[in-house]
């Protein structure tokens, strides 16, 4: 099993299978018949993952077909969220592999022609064990589809909506240039009562007006919080280099004068992380970034939030749905954000989102009105969505770093759930626990027996 995977389970909270449950990855097992052509002819974005109704699979129809590999601007976004599979190493297919036995969940096929490719998860029973077998080295750590893993394992696990909604969402701006010019659309969420957040890059001239908007946004319940100092690819390298992005920015926003800035939580440049990056951060004193997306860095790409692999103490949450005018101009309905929220509801996922204010790039948008109007009709579905919690992007990493310090032990026949005394957890949503069908409420410093 990878570490990955691990990681992954772990970010569920899940820090040990039971006895009667198992998994299998690619050419783990004997009897997986593989075609000697393998993948020779095929191109993996013209592939794709489908689904069925089997009784682990939580999503609906929408969801059940997945491309491989998909894009929604040039070859860096995807506005549904998870990660790129290809042929080969442990982030792709491991083989063209048929299984001869056992209950197929979901299966690889060509896009157009809905030719048969491979299997991708079986569920069967191996060894005496209920065993789910991923045609994938590293499962399904990096998309949507992880909810599969947490439904096979009839386990407790750490849901990522707090407990009392039915849904989270939070939104920023990246702001590269120009925060001024955002101060349009944090009206616009202001007066409909969602929390705006900006993350910063420092090297740039931060004059009175920016300071008035970042002011006028805390003082409403919204949140900054630091983007690198000079927005160099992989916050510089890693080391020294990320040490100093961070502390430049740190003390340019101590110099604005305006109380609230977070330093502990960041939004990563290009949103890359090269494990040396995060290293950096993690020495820096960071407690968590937002990063994650089809790109780069596989590895911070995970569909859960939580304690991130290879590097101890230090948090990270995917976020990679973006607003960009290219994007609704392919589709003016903007039926990808709309399933995005709705994946993201129908899997409890923690949904994040973001756009820029406008400099000398703008990002594809005819003009601002025109980015009004459709951040207004994402809106009105947002707001009109019953027990949603509409968190700022500091409290969202604040809730999802609590979220990340539950640990879950088997003592008998009971499961029990433990959460440490957080500080400021006062002001921050509980924590729910999922398990046979039924929501359980954990605050900090208390335990519960399942």
């Amino acid at each position: 099993m990878s570490p990955f995977f691990v990681q992954a389970l772990r970010r569920s909270g899940v820090w040990e299978l039971p006895p009667n449950k198992a998994f299998l990855f690619g050419r783990q097992l004997s009897y997986a018949s593989s075609d000697s052509a393998d993948f020779r002819g095929l191109n993996p974005e013209d592939l794709e993952v489908r689904y069925r109704g089997s009784s682990i699979v939580p999503f609906g129809e929408f969801a059940f077909r997945k491309p491989l590999v998909r894009f929604d601007f040039t070859h860096e976004w995807n506005n549904l969220g998870y990660g790129a599979i290809r042929f080969g190493g442990i982030w792709g297919l491991a083989g063209r592999i048929t299984l001869n036995q056992g209950e197929k969940v979901a299966t690889i096929h060509d896009r157009e022609t809905g030719e048969f490719v491979c299997d991708y998860v079986v569920r069967l029973e191996h060894d005496g064990r209920d065993t789910l077998w991923i045609n994938r080295d590293v499962g399904l750590i990096d998309g949507y589809d992880w909810s599969v893993v947490e439904a096979f394992l009839e386990v407790p696990f750490v849901e990522e909506v707090p407990f009392g909604y039915d849904g989270a969402v939070t939104m920023r701006i990246d702001c590269d240039e120009a925060i001024e010019t955002g101060r349009r659309l944090f009206k616009l969420y202001d007066s409909l009562d969602v929390p705006f957040s900006v993350a910063i890059k420092t090297q740039q001239s931060i004059g009175s007006a920016d300071k008035n908007l970042i002011s006028d946004l805390i003082a409403a319940g919204g949140s900054v919080v630091g983007h690198s100092h000079t927005h160099a690819p992989n916050w510089g390298g890693g080391g020294d280099a990320t040490m100093r992005e961070i502390e430049e920015s740190r003390k340019i926003l101590r110099e604005t004068g305006v109380s609230g800035i977070n330093e502990e939580y960041v939004v990563s440049p290009f949103h890359q992380n090269s494990v040396e990056a995060v290293q950096g951060l993690q020495k820096s004193g960071v407690k968590g970034f937002v990063s994650g997306i089809i790109c780069n860095d596989p590895e911070f790409l995970m569909a859960r939030s939580g304690q991130v692999p290879l590097v101890d103490g230090i948090i990270s949450h995917s976020q990679q749905c973006m607003f960009h005018g290219d994007t609704v101009h392919a589709d003016p309905t903007l039926s990808v954000y709309f399933r995005a929220f709705r994946q993201a509801l129908e899997t409890r996922t923690f949904f994040g989102f973001l756009d820029h204010p406008f400099s000398n790039y703008w990002y594809g948008w005819a003009s601002e009105d025109e980015r009004l109007d459709v951040h207004s009709r994402f809106l009105d579905v947002v707001t009109k969505t019953q027990g949603l919690w509409r968190a700022n992007l500091v409290d969202a990493m604040k809730f999802l770093d609590m979220r990340s310090k539950v640990r879950i032990r088997r003592e008998g026949s009971q499961w029990i759930a433990t959460l440490p005394q957080v500080e400021g957890a006062e002001r921050l949503p509980a924590v729910a626990l999922k398990f046979q069908n039924r929501r359980v409420k954990l605050e900090a410093g208390n335990e519960v027996a399942l």
